[in-house]
């Protein structure tokens, strides 16, 4: 069986470098660091992680806790993360509660975290839309290496990834108004979902703001799944109210209401512009892609990532990282959704 020592010899370093490059690897130089995975990889060696552990009362092992992997919103989140913790030794044990917007089970949701606490994960990272407030807390108090993303919890800000949805509702309205549009559609997210109460609420304000109100029978239910959009989107087409514009509070369901706008026999965007939220992989994946408010997903991971390692058993044995950023500001990406309707000039 090949040892440490055979891979020092293949990548032409010391025993010393290799277990640096294996436990701290941020302490070692990028060059380095692939000699040592080239010759890992020509090896074959590998380390015995159960008596590593062992020996040092850690198992190094962050869990990850979500409500499915059907959402096209955190799969991205975690698979930066997955590999974000990779680099630093430590593995992940994902488990999903199996709970949809309009079908949440507490049991569940309780039986997946204590499913990851009896495998004496490290820290939890929880993605989690579907958790109540009051849970969350209670996970919080009861293990207190918990990060949360895009969840806020007050007493625990220092623990939470979060981004700023209120202004996400501006800047889509802000886009809508700027092309043209007055005749405008909103279909939000949960109504007990604080990410979907702000986003409505900048929105609304926006077009109040700039002197363009939203009417009550313009606002729509959803719930976040691509179903709940064309089922508004429907409803929007068969009334009598005359809409050039939809917000729709997610991705998935701006994808529903191209879906309805299609099956309709209206386009998109010439008929209808649809702005989306959340920059999911469906943005690009629905034709036309979706102009949409993005969150930073790629910045948010790597900052959960290192709260949930300085968390761990690296904060006693192996130092802590930098302080990460934990909140954010979305961007509005313009694609091929949106329309300007505005007259020209002659």
């Amino acid at each position: 069986m090949p040892t440490l020592q055979d891979v020092a010899i293949l990548a032409g370093v010391s025993t010393a470098t290799v277990s640096r490059t294996l436990n701290k690897p941020e302490l070692v130089e990028p060059v380095t660091r692939t000699k040592v995975a080239e010759a890992i990889k020509v090896s074959g060696y590998t380390r015995n992680e159960a008596a590593r552990s062992l020996a040092m009362r850690s198992s190094r092992t962050i869990g990850l806790l979500t409500d499915n992997f059907a959402s096209s919103y955190f799969a991205p989140i975690m698979d930066e993360t997955v590999d974000i913790l990779r680099e630093y030794g430590y593995y992940t044990i994902v488990e999903a509660t199996g709970n949809v917007a309009n079908n949440i089970d507490p049991g569940k949701q309780r039986r997946a975290w204590q499913s990851l606490i009896s495998r004496q994960v490290e820290s939890i990272i929880v993605l989690s839309l579907l958790v109540d407030d009051a849970e969350l807390e209670n996970m919080l108090r009861e293990f207190p290496n918990t990060v949360l993303i895009d969840r806020h919890v007050h007493e625990d800000s220092n623990r939470c990834i979060t981004v700023d949805h209120y202004v996400g509702g501006q800047l889509a309205a802000k886009h809508l108004l700027d092309n043209g549009h007055r005749n405008i559609a909103m279909i939000s997210g949960p109504e007990n979902k604080p990410d979907a109460n702000l986003r409505g609420k900048g929105f609304i304000d926006e077009l109040l703001r700039q002197g363009c109100p939203i009417k009550e029978n313009r606002i729509f239910q959803g719930d976040y799944t691509i179903t709940s959009g064309t089922n508004a989107m429907q409803q929007i087409l068969n009334g009598k109210d005359e809409v050039s514009a939809v917000f729709a509070q997610n991705d998935d369901m701006a994808a529903g209401v191209v879906n309805a706008c299609y099956t309709a026999g209206i386009k998109v965007p010439e008929q209808m512009s649809v702005v989306g939220f959340d920059n999911s992989a469906l943005a690009t994946a629905v034709f036309p892609h979706l102009t949409t408010v993005s969150q930073p997903l790629k910045s948010m991971s790597h900052s959960a990532a290192t709260l949930a390692l300085n968390l761990s058993q690296r904060h006693q044995r192996e130092g802590v990282l930098p302080n990460p950023q934990t909140h954010f500001m979305p961007a509005l990406i313009e694609r091929m959704s949106v329309m300007d309707i505005r007259p020209k000039q002659r």
